[in-house]
């Protein structure tokens, strides 16, 4: 069933691409290659997507590995694993992804995103750049005003603007040129090679570490608030809530890997559908909703653990509603308690989410054929 359930994600997303009777150039598939010359609008999704062709419109492209290496007039909206943008683009760049690779001239702003961010040796932009992911990395030109913010930020390019950079280390190379004021956020001090040319001057704000009363503080509001909420959703749904705990249970491996299609097709559907004609109002639902099955995933994930944790100690699952919402508070006090151990705190709690969001959709795919059948078993066990 989770099959079926990422292959109907993955066909609605393609089925968007290919329906739309406002877009003039639109292809789907594992592999999709583009040469030529295209005069219109370009929508393509794949597995592979590579744009060899010169566009003279703009380019939006969904898709696990993408390269855009030809002229392009208008902008382009790129969101996959891996985006490799070598091309000239004439307007404006904003990409998403795993790693984001801009190394051709760019008339326009930038907006990029992802765990790795480079604007290449040979890339310049003509407006302004804001880069985000865990390590950015600023080799080439920006003509404007460059802000960035990432666990770490190199610069070693030129910015004939202001530089505003937010990061938990920075480092300026001796080959960067920065003609207005450089403001940096971070706990430590950058590290700026004294070669390096800072027209503007330098400007650290400070960031405190807050105090251990305060963390502490933070987290037991965090537990309180998360336990109250998902206390109504429990109240509200009980045999929905139920049944996701009883699918985390029977399938954890199949909630797993559903939840990770689920946190990549979400908000891909939504903004391919936001960025056709027809689709905009159903696009802006998707997201929304798929903004609440993030909530409702976490929550389900933290009962699962609470769940978990205590069988382990009692061989036992309590089944009414009230130790359903003891068993989510124990949940959460154990995610706050892991989140803190560096990267697996940060593992676990993503395996958390992954596990609550999977077991959402499938509970809520179930509840949906139930409802169909006549039966109204919403929190029907798996």
């Amino acid at each position: 069933m989770a099959q079926r359930l990422a292959v109907l994600v993955t066909a609605a997303l393609f089925g968007v691409l290919l329906v739309g009777p406002t877009v003039a150039a639109q292809e789907a598939g594992q592999i999709v290659i583009k040469r030529g010359t295209i005069t219109e609008d370009l929508y393509l999704a794949g597995g592979t997507v590579e744009v060899r062709a010169d566009v003279h419109g703009d380019v939006i492209v969904v898709g696990g590995r993408i390269l855009i290496e030809q002229r392009i007039a208008g902008d382009v909206l790129a969101m996959g694993g891996s985006v490799d943008v070598p091309a000239e683009v004439l307007d404006d760049v904003r990409a998403a992804g795993g790693t984001v690779t801009l190394r051709g001239r760019i008339v326009g702003d930038v907006v990029a995103a992802g765990g790795a961010v480079e604007l290449g040796p040979d890339a310049s932009v003509g407006g302004r750049a804001w880069l985000s992911g865990g390590e950015v990395t600023v080799a080439g030109r920006v003509t404007t005003h460059l802000k960035a913010g990432a666990e770490r930020i190199v610069i070693s390019g030129a910015v004939d603007g202001d530089v505003d950079l937010a990061a938990e280390e920075i480092e300026v190379r001796a080959t960067a040129r920065i003609r207005g004021k450089l403001t940096y956020r971070s706990r430590h001090e950058a590290r700026i090679d004294p070669a390096a040319e800072i027209g503007g001057g330098v400007t650290r704000v400070a960031v405190r570490q807050p105090s251990l009363a305060g963390r502490v503080a933070g987290r037991l509001l965090f537990v309180a608030a998360s336990g109250l909420l998902g206390a109504v959703l429990i109240l509200a749904f009980p045999g929905f809530s139920a049944g996701t705990a009883r699918t985390l249970g029977r399938n954890p491996w199949k909630s797993l890997g559903l939840g990770a299609a689920a946190l990549v097709c979400g908000p891909l559907l939504g903004i391919v559908l936001m960025v056709t004609v027809v689709g905009a109002a159903v696009g802006v639902t998707v997201l929304g909703v798929y903004g609440l099955a993030l909530v409702g995933g976490f929550l389900a994930g933290a009962l699962y653990v609470g769940e978990r944790s205590f069988w382990l100690v009692r061989r036992t699952t309590p089944t009414s509603v009230g130790s359903w919402i003891g068993l989510l508070l124990i949940g959460l006090a154990v995610v706050v308690v892991l989140e803190v151990v560096p990267f697996i705190g940060r593992l676990f709690c993503l395996g958390v989410l992954l596990l609550g969001l999977g077991a959402v959709v499938l509970q809520a795919y179930r509840a949906w054929q139930a409802g169909r059948a006549g039966s109204g078993a919403v929190g029907t066990a798996v």
